[in-house]
């Protein structure tokens, strides 16, 4: 059964949404779980989080093998949203509820931090790989998938903006920044919302182009395949990624430990005033990216928006 591209288009936007309703909560407030309303100790944080990016960057891969080699009845991504909506919304909310789980024990806490981090990334990771893969099976328009990609990057824009707005005013009305069991209530609220939007992007998201039966290539033989511009792309990815991530984590430090509050207006309120204008930036930014494309080709419209943003 055939529905609407409008449908479809808020389909997949809505999975990026849900996937932004979890993230930026662990990029954001998890440090600050840890060492604010847990006090573990900073080395051991940072610890904590080196080493779930290489498991992290492990397990990318590995999810994209297996996207890659299943297919089920109802297409080859679509489930993964429903597979992983709710190991990604439970292990959300376990990653902020810690000490229900060990008590006071630092050494085991630290052991509970490091598993349930990496799982809240793998489930992450579960649903936002197929994400990625979806694009070319939902339309054979390239114009249509340049709208879909902004319909996704708005929708994000906005999942992130109500967590960078909502969740410091939701962790001080469960009890506070200092009170462990707030972070988890918090969570839990989004977590909800994750799930609804992933079950709503599963039954409002059609793979209708199937891909082309290809010559399977060995991964040595890929791999010389490999250009100069695709290496290129992937460093400028991962230096842009690795800015968003320091960004994302450093803010709510920056603004508390660091400017602090401003006559009237606290920390909170400066927290949500950033989130709304960056948000707001980014919803025009990616409404104008079909114009531009359109226009300029992709090439010179990344460019562009990198000259821009710099």
């Amino acid at each position: 059964m055939g529905i609407s591209k409008m449908r479809q288009r808020l389909g997949y936007g809505a999975a990026d949404m849900a996937s932004n309703l979890v993230w930026p909560m662990i990029c954001t407030y998890l440090t600050v779980y840890y060492t604010d309303a847990l006090l573990l100790d900073t080395a051991a944080v940072s610890i904590i989080t080196l080493a779930s990016k290489f498991i992290d960057a492990i397990t990318d891969v590995l999810m994209g093998i297996i996207v890659d080699k299943t297919n089920f009845k109802s297409g080859k991504c679509r489930p993964y949203f429903l597979i992983g909506a709710i190991p990604l919304a439970l292990f959300a909310v376990l990653t902020f509820s810690l000490p229900s789980m060990v008590s006071n024990n630092k050494v085991l806490m630290i052991t509970m931090a490091f598993i349930t981090f990496n799982m809240v990334s793998t489930c992450y990771t579960v649903v936002n790989t197929p994400l990625s893969a979806i694009l070319p099976s939902l339309s054979a328009d390239p114009g249509e998938r340049n709208v879909l990609v902004t319909f996704r990057m708005v929708m994000a824009a906005i999942g992130s903006f109500c967590v960078t707005f909502f969740a410091l005013p939701l962790i001080n009305h469960f009890g506070g920044k200092t009170d462990p069991y707030s972070y988890a209530w918090a969570a839990g609220i989004f977590s909800i919302g994750a799930v609804i939007l992933l079950a709503f992007s599963y039954f409002n998201t059609r793979e209708v182009v199937k891909p082309i039966k290809e010559e399977k290539i060995k991964l040595k033989d890929g791999l010389k395949a490999i250009n100069g511009q695709y290496i290129l792309f992937v460093i400028t990815m991962f230096i842009y990624l690795l800015g968003f991530a320091i960004k994302q984590a450093g803010v709510f430090y920056f603004y508390n430990y660091t400017i602090g509050d401003i006559g009237n207006l606290t920390v909170e309120h400066i927290v949500s005033i950033q989130a709304l204008v960056t948000s707001l930036s980014m919803v025009a930014g990616q409404l104008t990216i079909p114009f531009f494309c359109k226009f300029m080709g992709k090439k010179s419209s990344s460019i562009m928006m990198n000259v821009i943003a710099l």
